[in-house]
C-alpha cells in the first residue's frame, strides 16, 4: 500500500515529468514529444537531474559514457554511501551517549557533533541520490535502441544531452528538476519504465500539437574564475559591486556547493548580502546568487534586520543558524550564563563597521531544558 506521503511525492514527480516534456517540445518542436510525453519527460528529467547534481564528478554528459563506466561509477557511489552511512551511525551513537550523560563534553563540542551529524546526513542523502540517478541512467542506456526505433536516432540523441537542454530550459522548469525528490523519482521510474519497455505504444498520447511561445533566453553566469577568486579572498565591497552589477545585467553567481565554506571571501559574501538587504528584495538576491545555503541565509538575514528571529532549540532551523553564525562571525565575543538563559554575542564585520548579533537560549528554570532560541541585532 502506498502512503499518502508517497502518493504526494509521486504526484510531484509526475508534475515535473509533464513540465519537462512541455518544455522540451517548446525547445525542439518535435511532434513525438507531445505524442510520448511520459517517456520523453522521464528520460530527460533523469538525465538533467543527474547532470545538474553531479556533472563536476562525471566530467561529461552521463549518456555519453559507456555502460561499463557508469557501472563503475555506480559501484563507487554505493561504496561512498555505505562509508558515509557508517560514519553517520557512529556519530549518532556518540551523540546519544553524550545526551544520556555517559560522556561529558563542553557545549562547544556538543554543537560541533551536531553540526557534523547534519553534514553527514546531507552527504548520505547526496550519495543515495547519486546511486539512484545512476541506476536510472544505466537502464536508459541499456535500452537506447528501443527509443531510437521509436523516435529516430538523431531525434532521440538530442534528448540525451542534458547539458544543452539545461541551457535552453525555462528556469522555473529547471528548478523543478533540481529540487525533485530523487527517492520519489526513483520509485516512479521503476514503476513506469518497465511498462514503457514492454509496450511503448501504450504511452502514446493523441494530442494535437499547439505552437507554444518561445522560452525567453536564459541569463548568463558570472565567469567562474571571478567567482572563485572572490569566494576565496574577495572583500565585502567587491561582492556588493558584483551583485549590484548582476542585478542590472541579469547574470547569476553560481558557487559549487561546499567548496568555499570557511574562506574569508565566502564569509564576506554573506556580509555583503546583509548589507544589500537594506535596499534589495530577498527574492532578487536569491535569483542572482545560486546557492541553497545562501538562499536560506538571505531569508534569515532579512528577518534579523526586521526584528527578532525565534526558533525551537531542537529544530533544523536552530542548527542551521548556529552554522551560519559560526561561518560568518566565528566564535562569540561574549557569553553569559544564568539558570534561565544562555546569552552569546557575535560580531558581524561589515567592511568599515560592525553589528552585534545576540543569540539567547531561554531555558525552563525548573528543568533546565531549552525552550526557545532568540536571535536579534543589538547594535
Amino acid at each position: 500500500m502506498t502512503s499518502n506521503g508517497d502518493e504526494g511525492g509521486l504526484e510531484k514527480v509526475i508534475d515535473v515529468v509533464r513540465a519537462v516534456s512541455s518544455a522540451i517540445y517548446g525547445i525542439l518542436q518535435y511532434a513525438f514529444v507531445i505524442q510520448y510525453p511520459i517517456p520523453v519527460g522521464l528520460v530527460v528529467t533523469v538525465g538533467v537531474a543527474l547532470y545538474r547534481r553531479f556533472h563536476r564528478e562525471l566530467a561529461k554528459n552521463p549518456f555519453k559514457l559507456p555502460v561499463e563506466k557508469l557501472r563503475e561509477y555506480l559501484a563507487e557511489a554505493r561504496v561512498e554511501e555505505e562509508k558515509l552511512s557508517r560514519e553517520l551511525r557512529d556519530i549518532e551513537r556518540l551523540i546519544r551517549r553524550v545526551e544520556a550523560g555517559e560522556i561529558k563534553v563542553e557545549e562547544e563540542h556538543r554543537n560541533l557533533l551536531n553540526a557534523k551529524r547534519r553534514q553527514l546526513e546531507e552527504a548520505v542523502k547526496l550519495a543515495r541520490e547519486k546511486v539512484m540517478l545512476t541506476e536510472m541512467v544505466i537502464m536508459v542506456k541499456e535500452n537506447v535502441e528501443l527509443f531510437n526505433q521509436l523516435f529516430g536516432r538523431d531525434m532521440f540523441e538530442r534528448l540525451l544531452d542534458p547539458e544543452e537542454l539545461s541551457k535552453l530550459m525555462d528556469k522555473e522548469v529547471l528548478r523543478m528538476v533540481e529540487s525533485v525528490d530523487v527517492g520519489s523519482l526513483h520509485t516512479y521510474f521503476n514503476q513506469v519504465f518497465p511498462l514503457i519497455l514492454r509496450n511503448p505504444e501504450g504511452f502514446r498520447a493523441e494530442v494535437k500539437p499547439e505552437q507554444p511561445p518561445q522560452p525567453p533566453p536564459r541569463p548568463g553566469y558570472v565567469p567562474l574564475e571571478l567567482v572563485d577568486r572572490l569566494a576565496r579572498e574577495g572583500g565585502v565591497e567587491d561582492w556588493v559591486d558584483l551583485i549590484r552589477r548582476s542585478l542590472e545585467t541579469g547574470e547569476r553567481v553560481r558557487l559549487p556547493p561546499g567548496r568555499y565554506v570557511g574562506r574569508e571571501g565566502y564569509r564576506n559574501l554573506i556580509r555583503a548580502l546583509y548589507l544589500l538587504l537594506e535596499t534589495e528584495k530577498p527574492s532578487k538576491l536569491k535569483e542572482v546568487v545560486e546557492d541553497r545555503f545562501l538562499s536560506r541565509a538571505v531569508d534569515y538575514l532579512k528577518q534579523l534586520r526586521s526584528g527578532v528571529v525565534e526558533v525551537a532549540p531542537d529544530s533544523s532551523d536552530a542548527g542551521y543558524l548556529d552554522d551560519l553564525l559560526q561561518i560568518t562571525c566565528g566564535d562569540p565575543v561574549r557569553e553569559e550564563r544564568t539558570e534561565s538563559e544562555v546569552v552569546r554575542q557575535y560580531k558581524l564585520q561589515l567592511g568599515g563597521r560592525a553589528v552585534t548579533i545576540e543569540r539567547r537560549v531561554v531555558k525552563d528554570p525548573a528543568t533546565g531544558r531549552a525552550q526557545k532560541v532568540v536571535h536579534r541585532v543589538i547594535s
